[in-house]
């Protein structure tokens, strides 16, 4: 699980007393709290990964901010912490393999004899792909084909 595997790093960096460790201690708990708060649960995979993408998203913005600057150390920290969360990130499916999975769901949705539209694209992307496309890209992709 992705909630476990965060909070055995975060714990392994403070052991090791890396300078990152309060981040990923940030991480682990702003993860863990998104199911607790919801119903008292642990967090789910997709809930964490959900969180992740939001601090890498953040992080991008930081390092935006920082690369016209003489910010260095700060830029560097962004960096780092940049390259912590990518890690947790599964790989992502390159255009071309996005595509020929739409195609590929075009073909089912019209054999089935179903009329195709964006909500059944990304419902079938999600049922099989989820956290593996990016959904604007995916979206661009569907209306050119409709």
């Amino acid at each position: 699980m992705l909630l476990q595997q965060i909070k055995e790093d975060s714990i392994a960096a403070r052991k090791e007393r890396n300078p990152f460790a309060p981040f990923l201690v940030t991480l682990y708990s702003e993860c863990a709290n998104v199911g607790k708060t919801k119903a008292n649960r642990e967090s789910t995979d997709e809930e964490a990964l959900s969180i992740v993408k939001k601090f890498k998203a953040g992080i991008v913005e930081i390092i935006s901010i920082y690369q016209n600057t003489t910010a260095t150390e700060e830029l560097y920290k962004a960096l780092k912490e940049l390259e912590l969360v990518e890690k947790y990130i599964p790989q992502q499916l390159s255009e071309v393999e996005l595509k020929t999975i739409i195609l590929s769901i075009r073909d089912n949705i019209i054999l089935g004899g179903g009329k195709p539209n964006i909500g059944l694209y990304m419902k079938e992307l999600k049922a099989n792909h989820n956290g593996l496309f990016d959904g604007a890209q995916a979206q661009t992709i569907i209306k050119e084909l409709l």
